[in-house]
């Protein structure tokens, strides 16, 4: 089917059918505004959150390096380190 064809199997349909077809096209349409709507919120959302003067960003106790040795994860291995041995181990 090309963009030619587009018009005359419009015109090749009932109105029930085109009225049908119609609803269809609004329905996808309005959702498809709803959709852009909110992804274009939740980006401003997320541009927002995290400013030089936010406290999130600010108040930081531990360095990046002390969190994550915390955590037993060494990113110099790419592996996670044991926090204790068992004896049966």
């Amino acid at each position: 089917m090309s963009w030619d064809d587009i018009p005359r199997e419009r015109n090749a349909m009932s109105e029930a059918d085109r009225r049908a077809f119609d609803r269809w096209l609004k329905a996808n349409a309005i959702a498809g505004v709803i959709l852009v709507a909110g992804i274009i919120a939740m980006a401003l959302a997320g541009s927002n959150s995290a400013r030089p003067g936010n406290p999130m960003t600010t108040q930081r106790t531990k360095s990046p390096d002390t969190a994550t040795a915390g955590s037993g994860y060494r990113a110099d291995h790419g592996l996670r380190l044991r926090s204790h041995q068992n004896v049966s181990d």
